[in-house]
């Protein structure tokens, strides 16, 4: 069943749902909590199953900013400037049809119901601070769905390179995305995730741009003092391309789906970890997020 949800239209067509004549059950995943012990035989640490699918589980928690401190939504001039070649693509494209793709993209990254707080993922005991959320405005009013996949010891381009070389991932067109993370709270910044070069690492797809597709978006990490600056994080939705309406839509436990998609593509590669985002979209994703140490 194909449920037309845009990468960049998720906030303001949650309440559409509710009156939708499509109906997706909420996500529901099965899960225990476990203790196993380290191999030095004096450390217990939690193991969490999701789906029968069993993973030490690094802690989290949820903390609160004052958002009006850091968003900064941008003018339609700076939005075409930060999505120029893509914009380019879509008039080479569809010519006149693009204009009303390009004027609804910027409308609704723009939303204007913007939050007066909002919530920032603590990773562990790493200073890694997230807002867990991607959106192509540097602001946290709307979003373009939830983070799912941290990768540690790997920047974007070596990441890039690593699931290139499988032979099934390439470059990938889209918005430019943006993250919002820092070293503490103090201290959030916003980085880019740029869609719009056709050799670029940022984007990566695995599938077709005008039919089914695995799309992951990545942004750099910051510095940090316990984990360097060799890390990144990522959303990975599976969607297709709808000729109507030319957009990419999502499928049902799309974010589910793309980071189950990831953990069957690097789990020969890297040491997987639980961890809990706290980004739950209901019939989309369950909020669980995977860490990736490919150390």
């Amino acid at each position: 069943m194909k449920t037309k949800i845009r990468m960049w239209a998720l906030p303001m067509l949650l309440a559409l749902l509710l009156v939708s004549v499509v109906v997706v059950p909420a996500v529901s995943a099965q899960s225990e909590v476990t203790k196993y012990a380290s191999d030095s035989g004096n450390e217990f640490k939690d193991i969490m199953e999701i789906e029968n699918i069993s993973l030490p589980l690094i802690k989290s928690d949820i903390l609160s900013i004052d958002s009006k401190n850091y968003n900064e939504p941008m003018t339609k001039e700076e939005f075409e400037k930060e999505n120029a070649e893509y914009i380019k693509f879509l008039n080479d494209r569809f010519g006149d049809k693009a204009l009303k793709i390009i004027d609804n993209a910027y409308l609704t990254s723009n939303s204007k119901s913007t939050k007066s707080s909002t919530s920032i993922l603590h990773i562990g005991s790493y200073d890694m601070y997230l807002w867990p959320y991607f959106n192509s405005q540097t602001s946290t009013s709307s979003n373009n769905g939830g983070i799912n996949a941290i990768f540690f010891d790997k920047n974007v381009d070596e990441m890039a390179s690593i699931l290139k070389d499988t032979g099934n991932w390439g470059s990938a067109l889209g918005w430019t995305e943006w993250g919002l993370h820092g070293p503490n709270l103090d201290n959030m910044v916003w980085t880019n995730s740029p869609g719009s070069n056709p050799n670029g690492n940022h984007q990566l797809e695995d599938g077709s741009y005008y039919g089914n597709r695995y799309h992951l978006v990545m942004t750099e990490g910051h510095l940090s003092s316990s984990i360097g600056d060799d890390w990144c994080y990522g959303n990975c939705h599976y969607e297709y391309w709808d000729w109507d309406d030319r957009n990419h839509y999502l499928y049902p436990d799309s974010l589910d789906s793309g980071r189950d998609h990831l953990y069957d593509e690097l789990s020969n590669d890297a040491s997987i970890s639980w961890i809990n985002m706290e980004n739950a979209w209901s019939g989309y994703f369950d909020g669980w997020g995977y860490i990736f140490d490919m150390d």
